[in-house]
């Protein structure tokens, strides 16, 4: 299921930015930095194309290794994941982006030395990504059906002992490279804006 999502239905604000950028209460009020994170946020507007997508899979669990296979042979194992999906039947596997543009603008203002800018733009990136995927998170749970009791929170790779390494794995799952997404050598998303997750349910609606 492929998703796309109004950028202005993403919940962007100075003071969930903050927060990013590590400020502490006292510096919170700051009217220098109030009015450069707004005016960063006004020109994001048209760096941020969020999309994403998912694909339901059984769980078959391996017992005696702990571990779960989706699919054909892709391999979940790792106590936290195997404890996340503990009584659950299905999985959904998520993949959510905002797109390349608003990283390639990071990388130039860094370029030029515009440090304040590009960590500022950096951070909004960082909570446009969190909030495309609560968003297609919220989409997959409604689609199937799902009440509460019935599902898992999303749990993404770099989660207690889950390793990172399962992220190609899970782009091919979701089928991300429809969303533009894939993996490098390291493990590491691209665009680098992007998140993958697994919701573990009970029943496949």
């Amino acid at each position: 299921m492929l998703k796309k999502i109004d950028r202005h239905t993403l919940n962007l604000s100075s003071n969930r930015i903050k927060p990013i950028l590590g400020m502490t209460a006292e510096k919170a009020d700051s009217f220098h930095i109030d009015k450069a994170i707004d005016k960063q946020l006004t020109k994001s507007d048209h760096l941020i194309h969020p999309l994403g997508v998912w694909e339901i899979f059984p769980i078959n669990r391996l017992l005696q290794e702990n571990k779960a296979i989706l699919g054909d042979n892709s391999v979940l194992e790792g106590s936290s994941i195997m404890n996340h999906l503990a009584g659950c039947s299905y999985a959904g596997v998520l993949a959510a982006t905002i797109g390349v543009w608003l990283e390639k603008k990071v990388d130039a203002l860094f370029a030029d030395n515009e440090y304040l800018k590009a960590v500022i733009l950096d951070a909004i990136g960082s909570e446009a990504a969190e909030n495309t995927i609560d968003i297609l998170n919220t989409w997959f749970l409604e689609e199937q059906g799902l009440v509460q009791g019935q599902y898992t929170k999303r749990y993404s790779p770099g989660y207690g002992d889950w390793n990172i390494e399962i992220q190609r794995d899970l782009l091919s799952l979701a089928k991300a490279e429809r969303i533009g997404m894939k993996v490098n050598d390291a493990s590491i998303l691209i665009p680098r804006k992007s998140v993958t997750a697994v919701v573990g349910f009970k029943e496949n609606r």
